[in-house]
């Protein structure tokens, strides 16, 4: 699975953006370094920086 769609990378391209985003379904497991995290729902975050949120 893919945060950006094919034509979202194309768009930031010719914009100049640079994206970094994420996918997870639910029941995926988050492991971080003192647990593990179960999503109760699906998300999808986009970011054009590192503050601001496009899409979630």
């Amino acid at each position: 699975k893919t945060a950006v769609t094919d034509r979202g990378r194309e768009t930031a391209l010719a914009c100049g953006m640079t994206l970094i985003g994420f996918v997870r379904d639910t029941g995926m497991k988050i492991h971080t370094d003192m647990s593990v995290r179960v999503t109760k729902e699906p998300v999808m975050k986009i970011y054009a920086g590192k503050k601001r949120i496009i899409h979630s």
